[in-house]
């Protein structure tokens, strides 16, 4: 025992060293595992921050839904179309002139003369957003009915709607805006517009197949010829040498015109799924340029357009 406590007392300064640098390697060791899980962590860190990153750089596509078709959504713009054609029935021009912008002398008297129609019913009131905000385009879908007939007749007009101080009213004027109306051709041509326009089309079809007497009087409606009288001693010589001279200078007038008697599509090819173009309300007037089968070619707006027949009068 004695010579180990002396061999230990001789050996302990070799001792602690070996056992310093032992602890220093365990140190080390331990160290270098530490700093190497801190990087690799720090780079899968990295890793998913990149890949989060770019997930949010380039996110999975969308489609933006089309502005879609709304049925009486707007309860101000309901009543004002719903007044609308109530006045309208009535030939109320007054009531008409607070509920439209700026409504035509012409538009006026065309509505005090009407008469063959006796009221409107059954309004209902689709809207589509309009160029700007607190304008919208509108189809107003109703029933007419015709004097001396019993079945209403279904129709379709559009309208578009702005809002005029606190109030909402039909604009005419909308109607000479080019850019309004590029607008309303790009509506038309919507999935669901299209879809009520051939639902009203196949309701106005159906109407005269169940009635004769409203097929009768839709196909009549603005037929009538006026009998002038043509007693050649009543002539003037006046009159038949300016008539001589239009004839001469090629300035004679033989321009036909065709009124719709229904909401009437304007299409630009003969043929129920060729593309809208335009469209004419009930009493509007074209050029009529010729025909094509059922199909009457007009004028519009220096383009060829067509227009079923059923739907328009000369």
């Amino acid at each position: 025992m004695d010579n180990f406590r002396e061999w230990l007392s001789d050996n302990l300064r070799y001792i602690m060293l070996i056992g310093g640098i032992l602890i220093l390697l365990l140190l080390i060791f331990f160290g270098i595992r530490a700093v190497s899980g801190v990087i690799n962590n720090s780079d899968d860190a990295k890793e998913e921050q990149m890949e989060a990153g770019t997930e949010s750089a380039t996110p999975a596509p969308t489609e933006t839904p089309e502005d879609p078709l709304e049925k009486n959504a707007y309860p101000e713009v309901n009543a004002l179309i719903c007044s609308y054609y109530d006045a309208l029935g009535k030939k109320d021009v007054t009531t008409l002139q607070t509920l439209v912008d700026d409504l035509d002398p012409s538009e006026e008297s065309k509505i005090e003369n009407s008469q063959y129609i006796d009221g409107y019913s059954n309004v209902e009131v689709y809207t589509k957003k309009g160029m700007a905000d607190d304008t919208y385009v509108v189809f107003a879908k109703y029933n007419y009915i015709c004097t001396g007939v019993d079945t209403p007749v279904p129709a379709l007009s559009q309208l578009y709607v702005v809002k005029d101080g606190d109030d909402y009213k039909i604009s005419q004027t909308a109607e000479e805006d080019a850019k309004i109306q590029a607008y309303v051709s790009d509506v038309l041509q919507d999935t669901d517009v299209q879809e009520l326009i051939s639902e009203t089309e196949d309701a106005y079809q159906q109407a005269q197949k169940s009635d004769p007497d409203l097929k009768e009087f839709l196909e009549n409606l603005g037929k009538e010829v006026d009998e002038t009288e043509t007693d050649s001693d009543s002539d003037s010589a006046d009159e038949s040498a300016q008539a001589d001279a239009a004839v001469a200078t090629g300035e004679t007038s033989n321009m036909v015109m065709v009124t719709a008697n229904d909401y009437a599509n304007i299409r630009s090819a003969p043929g129920g799924d060729s593309e809208i173009i335009g469209v004419l309300d009930e009493g509007d007037s074209l050029e009529k340029i010729g025909e094509d089968g059922l199909w009457i070619i007009v004028n519009y707006n220096g383009q060829t357009g067509y227009i079923y027949n059923e739907y328009v009068y000369e």
